[in-house]
């Protein structure tokens, strides 16, 4: 059995897609992107939820007629010394370069999704995910090695990086650091003064 539904774009432009029951959301959202003209993006429901690409269609909940959107950003790439990295319309990655500093991705791939912003510095990435969490990657002495401050990195709003070292603001206006000490990865000295923080810039 087979649904078909209504996919429209932001711009106003729809088309008719048909998928079965058993098919996945990414399947659909496939044959949407090719009907519509258009790159990798995400499908959202009629009430503005981003659907699960790999969840089939009748575990969604996506009935026969309904109106899905597709949301389709423009890419964004950043570098570092030697690789790089994409987020793609669909809010995945695709990393390509030198491994060491960041081309090799393999290891986090599967965090690798609904990200929002990736910074990087000459060795490492880290991406803010939908969720406000980070995921990094790279090279360790260049701040691909979150793991000490890990549980600290909720509500990420923004994420700045040095050549070493990267800065990130949560939620309340406190401030994370991590990488190369002498980069700006600690900022103990001046912890207790990074209250309602609005902005980071970085040398």
């Amino acid at each position: 059995m087979s649904i078909a539904v209504e996919v429209a774009l932001l711009s106003g432009k729809t088309a008719t897609v048909q998928a079965g029951l058993d098919e996945t959301v990414e399947t659909l959202s496939q044959r949407a992107q090719m009907a519509l003209g258009v790159g990798k993006g995400r499908l959202l429901d009629s009430c503005g939820v981003v659907l699960d690409g790999c969840l089939d269609t009748k575990t969604s909940r996506i009935q026969n007629g309904d109106t899905l959107t597709l949301h389709v950003n423009g890419v964004q790439i950043q570098s570092t010394d030697f690789a790089f990295a994409a987020i793609l319309g669909d809010a995945s990655v695709v990393t390509w370069g030198d491994a060491r500093h960041g081309g090799d991705s393999v290891a986090v791939q599967g965090q690798l999704k609904t990200v929002q912003q990736i910074q990087a510095t000459r060795g490492a990435f880290a991406a803010v995910l939908a969720n406000g969490s980070v995921v990094t990657w790279g090279d360790a002495g260049f701040g691909g090695d979150s793991t000490a401050v890990q549980d600290q990195l909720r509500t990420v709003q923004q994420i700045q990086a040095s050549a070493a070292a990267f800065a990130a603001i949560l939620g309340d206006g406190s401030v994370v650091t991590w990488g190369a000490a002498d980069h700006g990865g600690d900022s103990s000295a001046v912890q207790g003064q990074l209250k309602n923080v609005q902005q980071i810039q970085a040398t």
